[in-house]
């Protein structure tokens, strides 16, 4: 059951809109971090190609983040990502690369609030809380929906001192 919802939960969360609709968003640059969630199937295919574990009896759905750096923006409808984890299994290096095409609008701008004392209101809700920035934020939960997503592990053979 969860492998037929995987493929709509995906494009759910993909159209899904922002934490605070009304808000206007900076546009997204070359550099970005992006915080990536790769929940259910993508965790698992994301674990298998780099050999790690997901025993984690607390939850049935595996979930793994880590983030990703936006390489390229084009015309801000598409953007392309770039992750690389370096790990060593059975003494020999390898390095898994994760690279893709999105639509800009698969990104969500999560707002990071200023929740300090001196910021938090305390006397009535008329206040607003102070966002600082936005965290940029995307979930993959199954890669047969971004066809242009490529996960690769590599072997390094050699290392070159510069």
């Amino acid at each position: 059951m969860l492998k037929l919802l995987a493929p709509l939960l995906s494009f759910v969360t993909l159209l899904s809109g922002t934490v605070f609709a009304g808000e206007p968003h900076p546009p997204l640059k070359v550099g970005d971090l992006v915080h990536l969630d790769l929940i259910g199937d993508a965790a698992r295919t994301y674990a298998r190609v780099n050999r790690l574990s997901l025993d984690n009896a607390a939850s049935p759905i595996p979930v793994l983040s880590m983030y990703t750096i936006v390489r390229s923006v084009e015309d801000d409808s598409t953007i392309s990502i770039e992750h690389q984890r370096e790990s060593v299994i059975d003494g020999k290096r390898y390095l898994c690369t994760m690279t893709g095409t999105f639509p800009a609008n698969a990104i969500h701008h999560e707002p990071v609030l200023d929740l300090s004392p001196s910021a938090t209101p305390t006397d009535s809700f008329d206040n607003t809380t102070k966002v600082l920035g936005h965290n940029l934020r995307l979930r993959i939960t199954d890669f047969s929906v971004f066809p242009k997503l490529k996960l690769q592990r590599w072997q390094l053979v050699e290392e070159l001192d510069g």
